[in-house]
């Protein structure tokens, strides 16, 4: 197989259709603001900053910004550790589960209409793809 050959046709449908992949990329940012706020609400029970981080692959930094930002949002609360007060367990505000839910909405209906496209067997197909080189 020519993998350098698809490679460089994908890159090609890729950049011929920039906008609609920035698009998609833009609303359905998974290491932002929305990411969090959406890993928070499948985890339910909150987690540690480390937790995000590690997860998200981001540096601390990174997390303390996207805290602070969905902090002053209202989607988030700091919960002190019982065990340890140094530490503090992010959990969703009733604000921030209700952006949770709708920015999961947002990112299904992307990606509805992403694989719309497609077509039943195609759509089936890139799915099982994705899901392969991403696991």
């Amino acid at each position: 197989m020519e993998y350098r050959r698809l490679s460089e046709e994908l890159c090609r449908a890729h950049l011929d259709s920039a906008r609609v992949w920035n698009r998609i990329c833009e609303d359905n940012s998974t290491r932002g603001e929305y990411g969090v706020l959406l890993w928070l609400m499948l985890e339910g029970e909150g987690a540690y900053s480390m937790d995000i981080a590690r997860h998200f692959d981001l540096t601390a930094g990174r997390v303390a910004n996207i805290l602070r930002q969905l902090e002053a949002k209202g989607y988030i609360a700091r919960v002190q550790d019982r065990e340890d007060l140094r530490r503090a367990k992010i959990v969703l505000t009733e604000k921030g589960r209700t952006q949770a839910k709708d920015c999961l909405e947002d990112m299904i209906e992307g990606h509805r209409a992403l694989i719309e496209k497609l077509g039943e067997e195609d759509a089936r197909t890139f799915v099982r793809i994705v899901k392969k080189a991403l696991g």
